[in-house]
């Protein structure tokens, strides 16, 4: 809770400097001496930009945000499942050898793959709302970092599987309608145990509640609302 309103204060003060928020989070990783390795952008509802410190640029669900968001090329887009506020992959314009994969056309849970230098495995997803064999999430290993996108999905038994994987950055969805809520979603925070939880999806139709997110008290928690960035920063 601590470190949440740090960032968020961050954020503010930099805000009225007119710096971005990924420098507030730069700040504070300096303080510790952690190597920043990308920045992570919330684009609304599920939809998240990443770009590395090597160059590489991914989109995971695209569907958030205005064209501007995605006029950057991409490297990589992943889909977690193929209803319309995750999949609007047309938004975005890939560089030469960029590949989209998407699920279940492209993988399923249980796929493990490598593109663009990025170890991909896609994992579980499901709930009433999401058919287990078209849905994942997807967990990502790139840069020293390991980064898990929950999709669409609650609490199920095979998030058991992720705890040895020593997640830095967990996003996970807390709706509280389609998906579990922010309460459902400790209890996933606590299971995976990862460095820093980012909520998603956290309106049933908007791209952001702050109403949901303030009903989530995992100690590591950074609040992205749309726009806002933090960088990625890996532990040394």
């Amino acid at each position: 809770m601590i470190k949440r309103l740090l960032v968020g204060v961050l954020c503010m003060v930099v805000a009225i400097a007119g710096v971005g928020c990924a420098q507030a989070s730069s700040i504070e990783s300096e303080k510790k001496g952690d190597e920043t390795v990308g920045n992570l952008t919330m684009l609304g509802r599920a939809s998240v930009k990443i770009e590395l410190e090597n160059g590489k640029v991914i989109y995971i669900d695209p569907f958030a945000g205005s064209a501007e968001d995605y006029s950057e090329p991409a490297d990589l887009v992943l889909v977690t499942h193929q209803h319309g506020d995750h999949n609007n992959v047309d938004l975005v314009t890939l560089n030469e050898g960029g590949q989209v994969i998407q699920c279940p056309t492209d993988v399923t849970a249980g796929d493990t793959l490598e593109a663009q230098g990025i170890e991909i495995m896609a994992v579980p997803a499901y709930n009433d709302n999401h058919a287990k064999e078209v849905c994942c999430g997807f967990v990502l290993k790139m840069d020293g970092l390991t980064f898990y996108h929950s999709g669409d999905t609650s609490k199920i038994e095979e998030m058991a599987e992720l705890t040895d994987l020593n997640i830095d950055y967990a996003l996970i969805c807390m709706d509280d309608f389609y998906n579990m809520g922010p309460e459902e979603a400790m209890e996933v925070a606590e299971i995976i145990k990862p460095r820093v939880v980012v909520p998603i999806h956290t309106s049933p139709q908007g791209e952001f509640d702050q109403a949901t997110v303030t009903r989530f008290n995992f100690e590591e928690t950074v609040v992205l609302e749309p726009q806002m960035n933090v960088s990625l920063v890996k532990v040394n």
